[in-house]
């Protein structure tokens, strides 16, 4: 299942989210940034998914055993189209943890005999192009992503139209976040911003938005098409950024830190 497509397809277009679980400011707050691990991953000759999950789970013991867990989630398309200039890939490995569990997590994983001994596995079973990103989430209805662990998700990259400062794109997401429809479907709204490990970008940003299944994608986009959820994505994408488009993973998730 090799499809070339752009992992980065992931953040923006939250113009669904539910104000009624959201908290209102009375002034804008700079948002507060995570650590968002993207592995964009191809099995290798003679290897299977089986193989790989296996090394997977004794990867979460060893966090449990060394301190060292993050949120582990892994994604493979449902509804995504070939991107220009970017290398072929099965799944997508998502990690998500603050930047000092992160750094930490990496330090004993490259430093403990049994962390080296996994990444050696690791590496045999599958190539792998990984990045560490920085993500926000102006929206999330946490009580309801963690009742489910099949998901899924859709991401979109957008660069900010000349003339748009990161203030001003900041006071519209908080404005979305704030105004958006109490019956949406949408779970969690994250923006990923690139970090360290991606080659030229398909934008500056990217939006990743969460649903529990695909009922939840689909009454989005009928939102969208059928209910004047388009006009608000006309304005954001006329006068705030150009977006590439949405592409859609289900999603899995295989640990959460303390679970």
């Amino acid at each position: 299942m090799k499809i070339i497509f752009s992992i980065l397809s992931t953040l923006l277009l939250s113009l669904t989210a539910n104000a009624a679980h959201h908290e209102e400011a009375s002034e804008m707050q700079a948002p507060q940034f995570g650590a968002g691990q993207i592995g964009m991953c191809s099995l290798k000759p003679g290897k299977t998914m089986a193989e790989y999950h296996k090394m997977s789970e004794d990867y979460i013991r060893w966090s449990q055993k060394n301190g060292a867990e993050v949120l582990y989630m892994r994604a493979v398309p449902l509804f995504a189209s070939p991107r220009a200039n970017t290398q072929s890939f099965d799944f997508i490995d998502m990690m998500g943890s603050t930047f000092e569990q992160s750094g930490d997590a990496w330090k004993k994983w490259l430093s403990t005999k049994e962390g080296l001994r996994l990444n050696e596995k690791w590496q045999s079973l599958a190539n792998c192009r990984t990045s560490i990103n920085a993500f926000t989430m102006p929206y999330v209805n946490r009580d309801a992503l963690n009742k489910t662990d099949e998901r899924v998700i859709t991401f979109d990259w957008c660069t900010r139209r000349e003339g748009v400062s990161w203030d001003d794109l900041n006071a519209v997401h908080q404005q979305v976040a704030a105004d958006g429809p109490a019956d949406s479907s949408v779970l969690g709204w994250a923006i990923m911003f690139p970090g360290v490990g991606i080659d030229n970008p398909p934008g500056e940003f990217a939006h990743i938005l969460t649903y529990a299944d695909t009922t939840g994608l689909m009454s989005n986009l009928d939102r969208l098409a059928n209910k004047e959820g388009w006009r608000q994505r006309e304005e954001y994408e006329t006068k705030y950024a150009s977006c590439t488009g949405q592409n859609a993973y289900l999603q899995t998730v295989y640990h959460r830190p303390n679970n």
